[in-house]
């Protein structure tokens, strides 16, 4: 088998558990907090569990920066699939 030539890989802790040293390109989906927390509630976590679990969720401007591409996710599912369509054709 052939080794791939692309992976997507949804990790929170990609720049902590030190992965950036397998080089590539990273493309970071974000959302802001309020809505991270509004999000988790109506997935069934309590306020409280979803304000710290959105709390833990934080990426720094220097991990940001060493992003190729950032993408917030503040819309609906619909215009996350365009600006992540859009954005992985304009990456590969």
């Amino acid at each position: 088998m052939a080794p791939a030539s692309k992976a997507v890989v949804d990790m929170a802790v990609y720049f902590s558990a030190g992965a950036p040293r397998f080089g590539g390109k990273v493309l970071l989906i974000d959302a802001p907090r309020a809505l991270r927390e509004k999000r988790l509630v109506e997935r069934g976590l309590s306020p409280a569990a979803a304000a710290r679990q959105a709390a833990a969720l934080k990426f720094s401007a220097g991990e940001r920066a060493r992003c190729a591409a950032v993408i917030v996710n503040s819309g609906s599912r619909e215009a996350l699939k365009r600006r992540l369509e859009a954005a992985l054709s304009a990456l590969f």
